[in-house]
């Protein structure tokens, strides 16, 4: 699911992350399960985050369809365009 680079893998996190997201309605089983998925991946550690990018997307008015994405700025770029009777 998403952006997972290293290509990690834990079959029971795999399971509670399925259980949370098409399984038990009940509330309490689901924040136990995501409890326990927070302590594979305290446990596990697969990432080990070493900065975060601060950065901030603009574009002029003349640009329509700009709709920045966090972390992702030019993610519809395939979308805009370019009004120059402004």
């Amino acid at each position: 699911y998403g952006f997972n680079f290293p290509s990690y893998y834990n079959a029971r996190l795999q399971e509670l992350g399925e259980e949370i997201a098409t399984g038990n309605c009940d509330p309490e089983a689901r924040i136990a399960a995501a409890h326990e998925m927070q302590q594979i991946l305290y446990d596990e550690q697969p990432y080990l985050w070493l900065y975060a990018l601060d950065s901030a997307y603009a574009a002029s008015p003349n640009v329509q369809g700009f709709d920045p994405f966090p972390g992702l700025g030019q993610w519809n770029v395939d979308s805009w365009n370019v009004n120059n009777e402004q």
